[in-house]
């Protein structure tokens, strides 16, 4: 029977043996071998880049048309997608968090309010406050919730509020608010490294011809400001549609949106005389729960009623139309802003 030392220097001289074969056998310069480790070392080489290229992180899918101060809110590629709501309830972007918590005047509402302020005439209006304002509306549809949890979180303070009512006040997270306010760690792992390859494409691409790899991506994007407003020029050549008015259709959310929009104003502590609730135009229009909701809740009503509009989408006001609307809720509304912000 051998000796406890003896027993383990065998097993030392097996475990030796076997690395010693281990790697004469992949080192040993045969062709087939030397096949299988080209593919294995391109495999590894090959996958990572793969994975960011195919995952919805990749910002060079997207248009590259960042300026200092700018996000890109949404690209409309599957490899980017949306990132505005992380950008502000997971921090990702300080200066727009700030700006959202020491804004004067703050906008609420949809991607259909975010349109109607993006164009040359609603964008005059809105330097005239300079920092002062901030549009806190959201892609995707999104409605009171998400600004509920933006609110209860950075706890701002506007001295004015206006509310697109389109219907703003209901029950319904979009998919990506939902994801968002999870709060997964894997899930914010990728919009932190999404957010570092955007700022990496403005890096890369400010040096870069925008026809040239990697900066040629071909995905619209919808970029969001320091004020939190949109740049969506690209939609400018697409097509017009007409609409009328469907006014009545929401009436039915009166009661029910009554009460979230009470606890909502409670929550954010606005003078009610200095709260604005309007209604952008739309073929399926809320012009009428707005009117009413803001007489129950004693706020002030501006929702300019316009004829001959069109969209580009079937929902969204197009470059002209967009413009009349903001003149004319400017021209309203503008006076009530001052007064309440000098």
């Amino acid at each position: 029977m051998k000796e406890p030392e003896e027993s383990q220097a065998d097993e030392l001289a097996v475990e030796n043996r076997w690395m010693r074969n281990f790697f004469y056998t992949v080192t040993t310069p045969k062709p087939a071998r030397r096949y299988l480790l080209a593919v294995w070392a391109g495999f590894m080489v090959l996958s990572p880049i793969a994975f960011f290229m195919s995952h919805p992180i990749w910002a060079f899918a997207c248009r590259p048309s960042l300026t200092d101060g700018e996000i890109i809110a949404y690209c409309h590629s599957e490899q980017y997608g949306n990132y505005e709501h992380a950008a502000y309830f997971l921090k990702l972007e300080p200066a727009l968090v700030e700006g959202f918590q020491t804004a004067e005047i703050v906008f609420f509402g949809n991607s259909r309010l975010q349109f109607g302020l993006a164009r040359p005439i609603a964008q005059a209006a809105l330097d005239q406050y300079g920092t002062r304002v901030h549009s806190a509306a959201f892609s995707y549809n999104e409605s009171e919730p998400f600004a509920t949890a933006l609110v209860s979180q950075f706890r701002p303070r506007p001295r004015a509020v206006v509310i697109n009512v389109d219907p703003f006040f209901r029950d319904k997270l979009s998919p990506i608010a939902r994801a968002v306010l999870a709060d997964s760690p894997m899930n914010n792992a990728a919009y932190r490294i999404k957010r570092a390859m955007m700022y990496l494409q403005r890096r890369v691409c400010r040096s870069r011809p925008s026809d040239t790899w990697p900066c040629n991506g071909e995905a619209q994007v919808v970029i969001r400001k320091p004020n939190g407003s949109w740049s969506v020029d690209y939609i400018d050549a697409q097509g017009y549609e007409p609409f009328t008015e469907n006014e009545n259709r929401y009436l039915q959310l009166l009661a029910s949106s009554g009460k979230k929009a009470e606890r909502f104003l409670d929550l954010l502590g606005t003078n009610r005389h200095c709260v604005i609730f309007t209604s952008i135009p739309a073929p399926n229009s809320t012009r009428a729960l707005a009117r009413k909701l803001a007489e129950r809740l004693n706020v002030r009503y501006v929702a300019p009623a316009l004829t001959g509009l069109s969209t580009f989408d079937g929902s969204h006001l197009d470059l002209e139309s967009a413009n009349r609307w903001a003149e004319a809720f400017f021209a309203e509304a503008g006076p009530m802003l001052r007064n309440c912000t000098d």
